[in-house]
């Protein structure tokens, strides 16, 4: 399968991201960046790419809609759609931005509210199960509460990133980390206090508990030991999240 990348200049990072993303869930990404070296002829090789692609995602922000090469782009491939009839357009919605007739019906990609959403809807339409480890998606995205707070996080296959609302909006945070084995080991960090903590992943819950740095191990002494007992803390704040369908306050 191989997927052309259409974006303007000025997104060009976030795409990239993007396109190394794809290609480690074994995507083939056209990315003009990766394609076009000295002395090739740029509309040629365009084309080519146009041409070779099973599907053309757009990143759609306001750059991309006053672009003329991202609109010529994917109207290039907007007739083999309609006389081939299978979906080769794909919207890609990073930023709210107003919308080209032709694709104002047509499902996006929802990359504007979160990019680990994005990314999964996007492998979700290339027949990539999103939830698959080797998709670099464990099942950690999404939102965790508990009585005393909840957790949004994001995920990309082994590191692990949210915030948090813990006990009434009285602590808000974010946090970071990184799955190893079973475990969830991560920093987290408010306006006034930061800390480590381990969840061990079961199924549809995250056991474990959080500490200040100076009460136990550090981040980087739990990742060289990540089968470290947390009972050896003494002020450990221990709980159990369960995964939450309401959307986070965090």
């Amino acid at each position: 399968m191989k997927l052309f990348l259409s974006h303007s200049s000025v997104d060009k990072t976030i795409v990239k991201r993007l396109a190394n993303d794809l290609k480690s869930t074994g995507i083939s990404v056209w990315l003009d960046e990766w394609e076009i070296k000295v002395g090739d002829r740029i509309t040629q090789k365009i084309n080519c790419g146009l041409d070779d692609s099973d599907y053309v995602a757009i990143w759609l922000t306001k750059a991309a809609i006053s672009s003329k090469w991202v609109a010529l782009e994917w109207q290039s491939r907007f007739a083999d759609e309609i006389a081939e009839d299978r979906v080769i357009i794909l919207p890609l919605l990073a930023e709210e931005c107003h919308l080209p007739p032709l694709l104002r019906d047509v499902k996006y990609a929802d990359f504007k509210s979160q990019y680990s959403i994005g990314i999964q809807q996007l492998l979700e339409r290339c027949g990539i199960d999103s939830r698959s480890r080797n998709a670099g998606f464990p099942l950690l995205h999404g939102n965790w509460s508990c009585h005393d707070g909840t957790f949004g996080l994001s995920q990309f296959k082994d590191d692990v990133y949210g915030t948090y609302d813990w006990m009434g909006r009285s602590q808000v945070g974010r946090l970071t980390g990184r799955i190893i084995g079973s475990r969830l080991i991560f920093r987290w960090r408010n306006h006034a206090l930061e800390g480590v903590g381990i969840f061990s992943i079961r199924d549809e819950t995250l056991q474990g508990g959080w500490w200040m740095e100076w009460e136990g191990p550090s981040f980087y002494e739990l990742m060289e030991n990540p089968d470290f007992n947390i009972k050896e803390v003494h002020n450990l704040t221990r709980f159990s999240l369960r995964r939450s369908k309401q959307h986070s306050q965090c």
